[in-house]
């Protein structure tokens, strides 16, 4: 799934990056503000709408299944996610140099883990993997802690746009393309 949020469009694609369905939200009437969205595990979508402060998980037809308090109540003020991702059961909300909002699969808030310096993020289920101006750090939940990795040798000296860590190797997206290490 791909999410265009200037025109609040979600598109489907297919293995082979074929189109499938396209969604545009605001025709629901209802969803006319939605600035995150993402799969979640039984192929519904998580999307969070400004207008109402709270994510929702809706089906095509744009039924809701689960939805979070409104965000103001949980004391989450200012924060608007501009990212979602579902895994194992946890569901992410994430917001560029505010940190990360967690949830489990029936919309009820779990923790909140503020941070001002992330950059991008990783998310693996039990850990987020964290890109800030330092580095990389390791952010764990239970109990909350955060701890700087050791970033690989051999990076190039040339600024990067982004980090990824994989199960053997390191992947690092520069301006001008995308190079690897080994672990």
């Amino acid at each position: 799934m791909v999410f265009y949020a200037d025109s609040g469009m979600l598109v489907f694609l297919d293995n082979t990056l074929k189109e499938i369905e396209r969604i545009i939200l605001k025709d629901s009437g209802k969803f006319l503000n939605v600035s995150a969205a993402a799969l979640s595990n039984d192929n519904h979508i998580w999307i969070y709408d400004m207008r109402w402060q709270r994510i929702f998980k809706i089906n095509t037809s744009f039924e809701v299944f689960k939805e979070t308090k409104v965000f103001s109540d949980l004391g989450l003020v200012d924060f608007k996610p501009e990212f979602l991702t579902e895994k194992s059961n946890v569901l992410l909300a994430a917001m560029r140099h505010k940190g990360f909002v967690l949830f489990d699969t029936l919309g009820q808030l779990k923790t909140r883990i503020l941070s001002g310096d992330m950059i991008n993020f990783q998310f693996e289920g039990n850990k987020i993997l964290v890109q800030n101006k330092k580095g990389m750090a390791i952010q764990a939940f239970d109990p909350p802690t955060q701890f700087n990795l050791p970033m690989p040798k051999g990076l190039s000296e040339e600024p990067y746009k982004q980090i990824r860590l994989a199960k053997d190797r390191w992947y690092i997206a520069y301006e001008k393309g995308i190079n690897w290490l080994a672990k």
